[in-house]
């Protein structure tokens, strides 16, 4: 079971596990002192900075976008959105891209 939490469901907890790490070694690993980080990582209580997020691709082997199934889903919408007020061409591509029309 993946936990969740205010910034919805992600996969660390899951990703960890299968790989067989604690969350002491993903700590060690991306430089934190103690497990609590990784604990609020894990629960979506907190976001890591970008250089832990990369930090914790690396060591989990998965790409940011399938760790943070949710926040990527919500914050492709937004642009999606954002994109309404840009010229036709731009907005185009862009769309085509994000909906994986190309």
């Amino acid at each position: 079971m993946t936990p969740k939490g205010k910034r919805g469901i992600n996969h660390l907890y899951a990703l960890r596990r299968n790989r067989g790490y604690l969350q002491k070694h993903v700590a060690r690993l991306v430089g934190h002192m103690s497990t609590q980080m990784i604990s609020q990582y894990e629960t979506g209580t907190s976001l890591p900075t970008l250089q832990t997020a990369l930090l914790l691709e690396i060591i989990l082997g998965a790409r940011l976008s399938e760790i943070y199934v949710d926040l990527h889903h919500q914050l492709r919408l937004l642009v999606l959105s954002r994109a309404k007020g840009l010229p036709g061409h731009v907005r185009e591509r862009l769309t085509s891209r994000l909906l994986r029309k190309d």
